[in-house]
């Protein structure tokens, strides 16, 4: 844990993000401390001032470590935009899953490459389907179980299979109408 000292108190930093001997901004409005990054204007955290002396004043939301699986999928996909806003939104409704979630689009990327998963991935959004899986079942549909063979395990290639071509089937209802 690291903390930042203002009037004789000691103020704690999110985990992760600094370590000792980074610089801080620190402003207040006699309510409300601001510890603020220097070089984005960024707020770091906000705390409220305490009248006491030689308190640690500690964040009431529990903190967790920036999750490093996220960080390594966006730039495997050369921190594509649309992967950007993909995974960002695999965050936001599903955070939980995150890891797995970025472990299947790496093994996805590798299969499939760049331009192929991005394609995928851009659909989804589209439809408003968060979900690596969702990918992989567009990704199946569009060239085949035998490339995806590779990624999935044993069990669950039929159902890929045929989540692949209830896709088509849709997909030719919504064509003739």
């Amino acid at each position: 844990m690291y903390t930042i000292t203002y009037l004789k108190n000691k103020y704690d930093l999110p985990l992760g993000r600094h370590s000792r001997g980074d610089r801080l901004r620190v402003e207040s409005d006699g309510v409300f401390i601001s510890i603020i990054e220097p070089t984005t204007n960024e707020l770091v955290v906000k705390h409220k001032l305490t009248g006491d002396i030689g308190r640690v004043v500690k964040s009431n939301k529990p903190q967790k470590p920036p999750n490093p699986e996220i960080e390594k999928t966006k730039t495997l996909y050369d921190n594509d935009p649309t992967a950007i806003r993909f995974i960002d939104k695999i965050c936001e409704e599903m955070p939980r899953y995150i890891t797995q979630q970025c472990r299947l689009l790496k093994k996805i990327h590798k299969q499939y490459g760049t331009e192929k998963s991005i394609s995928a991935i851009e659909e989804c959004l589209c439809e408003c389907k968060f979900d690596v899986t969702e990918v992989l079942t567009l990704l199946v549909k569009k060239y085949g179980i035998v490339q995806a063979k590779k990624i999935l395990p044993p069990r669950t290639k039929k159902h890929y299979s045929e989540k692949a071509k209830g896709l088509s089937k849709y997909s030719a209802l919504v064509e003739e109408v």
